[in-house]
């Protein structure tokens, strides 16, 4: 290899690894980058989660209004259902060229997963993948016995052998 061609090279991996690492897929200029819900965590017990949202770009980084947008989560396994039902999500970005897949809702299956993301405009396609995890956080036990309940009880204890000491009286 020449010298010109390994700078060359080199000038194109260094040119990859400087790329902002939010920028997931491009296609015929066409952009999708992830700008929330990239690790989220989302609690099976309470069902809480954390809703991912895309940014849609052009090739100058501009934002695209009305891309088609299409969330896809996995149909078995740790995953989440969008809307109650369906396991993917069709939504149009808005004029800043941001989408997200609003109503999600975990199952019940603890474990990491991914959510593929389809962006389409004007014939060009672009993906994501946003990796999430289902948590189980440990219930906490509730005490038979509270320091309320354990107070009322030695009341009534105490007040149960007053009323024998004393004869009822």
């Amino acid at each position: 290899m020449t010298a010109p061609a390994r700078q060359a090279l080199a000038a194109a991996l260094a040119a990859l690894l400087l790329a902002p690492p939010t920028v997931f897929g491009q296609s015929g200029g066409l952009q999708v980058e992830v700008v929330a819900g990239q690790g989220g965590s989302n609690d099976v017990n309470t069902r809480a989660y954390v809703e991912p949202v895309v940014e849609v770009k052009d090739g100058q980084g501009r934002p695209v209004a009305d891309a088609e947008v299409t969330f896809r989560a996995p149909a078995q396994g740790p995953s989440v259902t969008f809307y109650g039902a369906s396991r993917s999500t069709t939504v149009h970005t808005d004029q800043s060229g941001r989408a997200g897949a609003y109503g999600m809702m975990p199952n019940t299956d603890p474990g990491p997963f991914q959510i593929a993301v389809l962006a389409e405009h004007d014939g060009r396609t672009a993906s994501a993948v946003i990796d999430q995890v289902n948590q189980a956080p440990p219930v906490e036990k509730k005490k038979f016995f509270g320091k309320k309940m354990r107070a009322l009880v030695g009341i009534g204890v105490i007040v149960a052998i007053v009323a024998i000491a004393t004869g009822g009286d």
